[in-house]
């Protein structure tokens, strides 16, 4: 009788991989690997969906900064009601002033400053 060979197929790279021991090197790098790529993903993820909120308290940080600049913030009144221009306040009321031109005449000019001669041995 002639006995036949085993012809057992090979187990995947899959079930190699998990036939490892738990302490092996490429266990353990395969396994930090993968937590680093599935944390940055939710990392990422979650700055791309933040963003408006982070653009939106960047506006309302820049309109608190200019209405306490201003003095008229209120803590009590929302920030982009607060920012909205009101009747009474037109930009366009007063006219801006008209540049004026300095003269100065030379005799009225201090000298420049003399600088000190240089000590010798």
């Amino acid at each position: 009788m002639s006995e036949q060979p085993d012809i057992s197929p090979r187990p995947g790279l899959i079930r190699r991989f998990l036939n490892l021991p738990t302490d092996s090197v490429p266990k353990t790098v395969a396994v930090a690997v993968t937590l680093c790529l599935v944390a940055s993903m939710v990392v990422s993820a979650a700055a791309v969906t933040l963003r408006p909120v982070q653009e939106a308290n960047a506006l309302r940080n820049k309109l608190v900064n200019i209405l306490q600049v201003a003095g008229v913030y209120d803590p009590e009144v929302d920030v982009l009601e607060a920012s909205k221009p009101s009747r009474r306040m037109s930009l366009t009321s007063t006219p801006a002033p008209s540049p004026t031109a300095l003269t100065l005449r030379p005799s009225t000019m201090p000298p420049p400053p003399r600088t000190p001669k240089p000590l010798s041995r």
